[in-house]
């Protein structure tokens, strides 16, 4: 019972977080009739990555190795690379062959704007959100789950996957046709089960946020040779 009161709110603590940026978001808007896809971003995850490091450090109470601040092994980062490259490419390869959609996020971005904003800034803050927050949260919890092919997928590790997943249901109200969004929805998915079985070997939150940006980047890359 105690795992389930914990797994829902922690559900909750992330939609705070998710919604916490809306009130910067509905300032920009007043003030830009219509304010470029870079400027939204930023203040979106600029937002959850603050909020994100204020819930971590009140609910670590110090304890930073836990919640995945410490360093990683060089292998850990070669798994992560090969992992994030694969699912980003074949995601944007798959969205290729469906027909265009408008809404997508990024699509007015500069290329300079989408490797700031894109590869590193969402990367990072939604790491921080869903692999280091939530993961953290309910690492108490990791032995909860199962094995597959080798790997083992913890409660964290399903849940944050999840939440990352369902974060992007969004891209519906931006006008994103239901087919993309998902393909986005199963890909992202997948990358933050692989980001999640990273932090849970590795310790550190580094090998997901690598893994992450490289997901963004093999995305990018596909479609902007396309």
């Amino acid at each position: 019972m105690k795992t389930v009161l914990r797994t829902i709110l922690a559900f909750f603590l992330g939609i705070f977080v998710l919604f916490s940026a809306a009130p910067l978001q509905m300032i920009v808007m007043q003030r830009c009739d219509a304010p470029p896809s870079w400027m939204l971003s930023s203040s979106q995850h600029g937002v959850m990555f603050v909020v994100s490091m204020i819930l971590i450090l009140i609910f670590s109470r110090g304890k930073w190795l836990d919640w995945g601040f410490r360093s990683a092994n060089g292998r850990s980062y070669v798994f992560v690379t090969g992992w994030g490259f694969l699912l980003g490419i074949l995601m944007s390869l798959i969205m290729m062959l469906l027909p265009e959609s408008d809404g997508m996020p990024g699509g007015d971005m500069s290329f300079l704007q989408q490797v700031v904003f894109i590869w590193f800034v969402a990367s990072i803050a939604e790491e921080f959100l869903c692999r280091g927050f939530l993961y953290g949260f309910l690492q108490s919890r990791s032995g909860i789950g199962f094995r597959l092919f080798g790997a083992h997928l913890s409660l964290p590790t399903i849940f944050a996957a999840l939440f990352f997943s369902f974060m992007h249901l969004p891209l519906l109200a931006m006008g994103v046709n239901p087919p993309n969004v998902l393909v986005i929805l199963v890909f992202t998915f997948l990358l933050g089960m692989f980001a999640g079985v990273s932090r849970e070997k590795s310790g550190s939150l580094l090998p997901a946020i690598v893994m992450h940006m490289c997901g963004n980047v093999g995305g990018s890359l596909v479609a902007l040779l396309g």
